[in-house]
């Protein structure tokens, strides 16, 4: 059994080299889509008076929604937006600050308004890179995609927080170790790339204002027929119809 498993070991401590007795590093192949999250550091920003984590959310909501101005059209919270990157990214060759590129998939409607058009050029940023080390230790690769210009110029705020892990395989590489002396040592991990193509889906942060009316935008704008299949924005409400039910209520009363 002993044996076995000393053949076993040597097998693969001869694999992991190449003639040249360099270590063979492979990478782990990422999802066709990425689903972009929110950046974790934004779970810090405000106030630390609030109770609960759900008060907080429901105080940042309602500013965010007087924040948009009474009429106008605005991007809604959620709205997903495809991106393919444009240049590849890997944690062994990337560093921290480099930019990556990414364009706009599909036109972002807005009332049948084109407000982000398809190959809108968007940039993201690398926050961390390393690559894959030594007793199994896999790479890891983290960027965020923090906003896309619409066609009017206005920044709309995106959670588009990505983490990536290469296979670790230090489990692996301890058990080698065990059986061949400096074995496990010179075992890599797997880098994690991103190829150019790559499609990451991210999501707007917050209701948006594109800071002109629906008819405002379609006069500056290109209009398209309606598409059922992409999201619309909303528009603020206004505040006079509900304030004419009130005058019109009190008359009523009067009257009685």
């Amino acid at each position: 059994m002993k044996i076995s498993k000393l053949l076993i070991a040597c097998l693969a401590f001869c694999t992991l080299f190449t003639p040249l007795g360099v270590v063979r590093a492979e990478e782990t192949k990422a999802p066709d889509m990425i689903i972009a999250t929110e950046l974790p550091s934004a779970d810090k920003q405000g106030t630390t008076t609030f109770k609960t984590k759900e008060e907080m959310e429901c105080y940042r909501e309602r500013q965010a929604r007087e924040a948009v101005k009474q009429g106008d059209a605005y991007l809604p919270k959620q709205t997903q937006i495809k991106l393919e990157l444009m240049a590849p990214v890997s944690s062994n060759k990337s560093k921290t600050k480099d930019t990556i590129y990414l364009r706009v998939m599909n036109n972002i409607l807005v009332n049948d308004v084109i407000i982000i058009p398809e190959d809108t050029a968007v940039r993201g940023v690398v926050l961390k890179a390393g690559g894959a080390g030594m007793f199994g230790k896999g790479g890891k690769l983290e960027v965020n995609i923090p906003t896309v210009t619409t066609a009017n110029h206005v920044e709309v705020p995106l959670n588009g927080y990505v983490k990536g892990y290469g296979a670790n395989m230090q489990d692996t590489a301890w058990e080698v170790e065990r059986i061949v002396p400096f074995g496990g040592m010179m075992m890599r991990g797997e880098n994690i790339s991103y190829k150019q193509g790559q499609i990451f889906v991210v999501a707007v942060k917050r209701d948006t204002d594109l800071q002109n009316t629906p008819e405002g935008l379609k006069v500056i704008l290109p209009s398209v027929k309606p598409q059922a299949s992409v999201p619309l924005a909303k528009v603020a409400p206004q505040e006079k119809p509900i304030q004419q039910a009130n005058a019109k209520q009190q008359v009523t009363i009067t009257r009685q």
